[in-house]
This record gives C-alpha cells, structure tokens and sequence, in this order.
C-alpha cells in the first residue's frame, strides 16, 4: 500500500499541515494513498505552530484508530520513526551560533589553506540578519529567522541524514510544503532535492529507489507582513528573498526549453509544482523570532494563526493526491483561485471559489461544520437533558462521551475563526442544526442499546440525507 510523506518545513509548513488535519476529519479516501506520514521540519524546538500541529496530529490519530468506521477521520496518518515532530540539529556541543556549527575558530586555528576558507567564509556571512543581528552569531536554535543563505548550509547536512532514515517503498511518494520566503523552508526544500535527484553515498545507498521516488512541491509565496518591531524581523525582506528564490527555482529546478512559461515544462526534478499566494496585506498579530517569548501562547513562540493561504496549500494537497497520472518532466502549474464576488466587503465564502474547489470541500467543510456544533458540550448535554428521542437510541449519556473527540473539534472551532478573523477572511458553510432533530430520530429508532453511542451518532452525521 503506497504512502505519501509529506515535509512540512518550517512555521507555514507546520501550519498547512493543521489544516490539512482538520479537512482530513470529515474526507472519507485521500486519493490514491492508503494513508499519509506527515513529517515536521523545524530548527527551532519551542515554535509553537509546530507543537499545536503535533498535538492535534496525535489526537486525530487516536480518533482515526476510534472512529474511522463512521466515515470521519478516515484517513489513516502515521509517525515516521515514532515521531512527527524531526529537529535539525543547529548545535556544535553548547553552541547554536552559526559560526560554532561550521567550526569557524578550528578553521582559523589550521593550515594556511583553512584560514583562506575562514576568511572567505566571513566575508560570505559579513551581513546582519533583519533583526540586526551578525550572520555569524546567529542562534539558530530560534531557526533561521528569514536567512536561507545560512538555512542551507545546515540544512544540506540534515537532509543527508535525514533521507537515510526514511523507508521508502517504490510506489511511496513525497510531497513537501514549504514558504519560500522565509528562511527554514526556503533553505530545506532546495536542500533536500538536491539530495535526492543527485544523491551522495552518504545520503542512501539504494541510490536508484531514492532518484525513482515521485516528488511534488507546494511553495507559499509572501502571504501576511509583519507589525514593525525593534530588533524583530522585518517583512519589507520578504518580497526580494521570494524573486532571489523563484530565480533559483527556474535555473535549478525546472527548466522551459520551449519557453512556455508556467505552463508546462519539459524538464524537472519535481511532478508537480504549486505556488500559493495571496494579497500581500495582512499582518500576523505578533512580529516574534524563533524560541520562548514572553506571553506566548501554552505552545510556544510563534503559535500564528490560521491564514487562507494555507488553507488553499491544502487544498493543493488535495488535488494532487487526486492525480493518477503524475509524472516527471510534464510539471504543470494549476492555477486555484477565487472569483473575488465583493469578497474585500464581505470576506471570501465556498461560493467564491472555483467550481471544482467548491465541489471538493463543500460537503466537507458542511461536515465538520455538523459535527462541531453536535460534539459540543454545550449542544449534546442540552440534548440529553431535552431527552430528543436519537439521544435515548443511542444511549448517550454524561459518561459515554469522547473526551479527545471534543478536543478535536475545539480546535476546528478555533481553527475556523482563525480562517474568518484573520487576514484575507474566509467563512466556513455552516449547518443549519435546529430542524435536523427529526431526521437524527428517523435515523437512529433502530439502534437502541447500541454500546458506543458517539460512534453510531458520527455515523449518522456523515450520511448525505442528514447533512
């Protein structure tokens, strides 16, 4: 059975990936894979949009393991070596500044040969990041703060590494997902590929499985700023950092010998390749570096909220998995978009969308929607206490409710107002739930006594006629 890895490196990367979780709830198949590892790629430990993403990951896992049977949480997701969550290692001993983890001071210390390295070496890395701080003593245990030229460097080491613990299979395949502005995804993505079309003995020894695997890519182009804030990244960066990279995309990549541009290219590394982007106008509530800051949120730094963006990487997700026909050297750019409806007035709706993108979530998002309003404690005792006759059919009582089910829409609820409140706003349909209890009483008279109340209730929910 063919599984799909998906490389999620860095914050947006992270947070595409939360996304993903929660359209994953309500999808009955994702494509044509039998079940799909997520992998979290980060430098930085305390970033707390990769530990909410990890946290919701391990709850979705338990429900799929639950309630899969009921047609919600479907897909099954898996650890890759136990963990979702792989952290690239910025260290040499105590340190993580730059010039410790290339051994800066050993150089100096050697042959005259070395030294000229030393020296070429500090005249590469002579600039100050945008929060004025020395490339050299940057500490990249809080990432790589929006510096790729130092990212690659170390992420050139990780992938080596990393890609020999991966158990690939010939029909598995990876996607990753990366922000091309910044400094961790932008860094890794190019890193890692390269390792695979032109891989070393060091990196794999099975060099032909590791070239042969399919490859797709997800790049989210500038798509929020960042509030001014002293000794703080600066956004006005992200616009050149994202032209330096889609250059070096063209050059290295793919390359157009027909000069078709963003059409079709006839020679790649990749499948297929999605750019997602958005207007440029929406700042993320906190301009924040990597590591522990003062009134964060329980999960750290940076825990940034849901944007569209990476709704629509998702949705990227989505269609590519749906493809049964992917190959190398035929990589099309697919346009996804939105028909802007008054949508700066009103925020961006289902029926603002593509008609194929309508299609593939609506139901889906109804679904979530139903369930979410259903799980609540708030809805579900009140049933209870109304005695609604599904409520009686079903046995459902205090005791037999799913705690981590109702973690889990909680989040979707958070993760829903996120999507309407913040930057370019979207609004999740929503399910009109006070005429729906007759239809639960037809659908549930004969299921009384049922042992697990909750799991019969969602297998109701997910029945077309109901929604």
């Amino acid at each position: 059975m063919s599984k799909l890895y998906i490389l999620a490196i860095g914050g947006s990367g992270a947070r595409v990936i939360r996304s993903l979780t929660m359209l994953l709830a309500a999808t009955p198949k994702l494509g044509r894979f039998s079940e799909i590892v997520p992998v979290l790629i980060d430098a930085d430990e305390t970033n707390g949009s990769l530990n909410r993403t990890r946290d919701i990951l391990l709850n979705y896992e338990t429900l799929n393991a639950n309630f899969s049977p009921s047609g919600y949480f479907a897909t099954k997701i898996e650890k890759l070596n136990k963990n979702y969550i792989h952290l690239v290692n910025v260290k040499n001993e105590s340190s993580s500044q730059f010039k410790d983890y290339i051994d800066l001071n050993a150089l100096e210390r050697k042959s005259e040969k070395d030294k000229d390295t030393a020296r070429l070496i500090k005249l590469l890395f002579s600039g100050k990041s945008s929060a004025g701080i020395p490339l050299l003593e940057l500490n990249m245990d809080e990432g790589f703060q929006g510096n790729p030229n130092i990212g690659s460097v170390v992420m050139s080491d990780f992938a080596d590494k990393f890609l020999s613990s991966m158990p690939l299979q010939s029909e598995d395949e990876i996607l990753f997902i990366t922000s091309i502005f910044g400094g961790t995804g932008a860094a890794g993505f190019p890193a890692f590929l390269a390792r695979m079309r032109k891989p070393t003995t060091q990196a794999r020894t099975d060099e032909a499985q590791l070239m042969g695997t399919k490859v797709g890519a997800i790049s989210l182009l500038p798509y929020y700023g960042l509030p001014q804030a002293k000794h703080q990244h600066n956004g006005s960066h992200f616009v050149p950092k994202t032209k330096s990279a889609l250059n070096y995309y063209l050059g290295n990549i793919y390359s157009d010998k027909e000069e078709n541009a963003l059409k079709q290219f006839n020679e790649s590394d990749l499948e297929r390749l999605y750019y997602i982007a958005h207007e440029y106008n929406a700042n993320q509530p906190k301009n924040e570096r990597g590591g522990k800051t003062e009134n964060n949120s329980k999960y750290g730094g940076q825990d940034n909220p849901a944007f569209f963006a990476e709704f629509m990487a998702a949705l990227a997700v989505f269609d590519y998995v749906a493809d049964n026909n992917i190959e190398r050297k035929k990589i099309k750019f697919k346009e996804i978009e939105y028909i802007k409806r008054n949508a700066e007035d009103i925020g961006i709706k289902t029926g603002h969308l593509d008609e194929n993108i309508e299609n593939l979530i609506g139901g889906t998002l109804k679904k979530l929607s139903l369930m979410s309003q259903f799980l609540s404690k708030k809805f579900l005792d009140d049933a209870i206490s109304k005695k609604y006759a599904w409520t009686r059919n079903l046995a459902l009582s205090e005791m037999n409710r799913d705690e981590k089910l109702e973690h889990f829409m909680t989040e979707f609820s958070n993760w829903e107002n996120e999507l309407k409140t913040t930057g370019q706003k979207f609004h999740c349909p929503s399910v009109n739930v006070e005429n729906i209890h007759a239809k639960l009483d037809q659908e549930s008279k004969h299921l009384n006594g049922t042992a697990n109340g909750i799991k019969c209730l969602l297998e109701i929910l997910n029945k077309e006629k109901v929604v």
